[in-house]
């Protein structure tokens, strides 16, 4: 008799426009997408590891690309918003979050890419209202918490990519790329131990402050 069901419905509206402005070219787009996921839960047992709940998420991007010959600009505004409701708890909230990003052209093939950005990410159902006893073997308590924030982020990349054509035939290219990031997060999400050995239990909190640092290196051959 134990059920989830998950339903889910977006949207998606996008618009580019190339015009000239001050002496300088600029493709200007804009993004706006927004979900909603309904979560209905049904188990006997009283376990809530999928809980039920609502999330509605919005999101309004505008990018403007603009061409410094021969280097390109590219200015960018998130607005973002989401709302939480469940028999349980509500939560909402919304943000304003800019980029920056700059490729510079070092030869016809090897291009220098930098950005830096803010980022927002709500909590999910999942973190927010889980509650319940973890599967077997490891039976460890999950309790919600319905408190928590959104995660706010800035991000800072820097790249160099390659890009060749006609290597070893007319038609082939190689794509070559690699990046380091580091990333400061607020609020971060994620799972801890509350309370003491007997009588504590694992809950999502917000980390007050998380660093993370990477490297990708990627290559293609077509």
């Amino acid at each position: 008799p134990r059920s989830y069901d998950t339903a889910t419905a977006g949207l998606l509206l996008t618009a580019t426009r190339s015009t000239t402005w001050a002496g300088r070219d600029h493709d200007l787009s804009l993004r706006l997408e927004g979900f909603r996921d309904r979560v209905t839960t049904d188990d006997p047992a009283g376990a809530s590891l999928t809980p039920s709940g609502q999330r509605q998420l919005w999101s309004l991007a505008l990018e403007d690309r603009i061409a410094l010959d021969p280097a390109t600009l590219t200015l960018g505004l998130s607005l973002d918003s989401y709302r939480m409701r469940s028999p349980a708890a509500r939560s909402g909230g919304e943000a304003a979050s800019p980029r920056l990003a700059l490729d510079l052209p070092l030869t016809d093939s090897l291009t220098l890419h930098g950005a830096a950005s803010l980022a927002y990410r709500p909590p999910a159902l999942s973190e927010t209202l889980v509650d319940g006893l973890h599967p077997e073997p490891a039976d460890f308590p999950v309790r919600p918490n319905p408190g928590l924030t959104p995660e706010r982020a800035r991000m800072i990349e820097l790249a160099l990519a390659y890009q060749g054509n006609a290597l070893l035939t007319d038609s082939d290219s190689l794509t070559v790329k690699g990046t380091i990031h580091r990333t400061l997060v607020q609020d971060y999400i994620g799972m801890e131990w509350v309370g003491g050995v007997f009588d504590g239990f694992y809950q999502y909190q917000n980390l007050s402050r998380v660093k993370i640092k990477g490297l990708e290196l990627e290559a293609s051959y077509e």
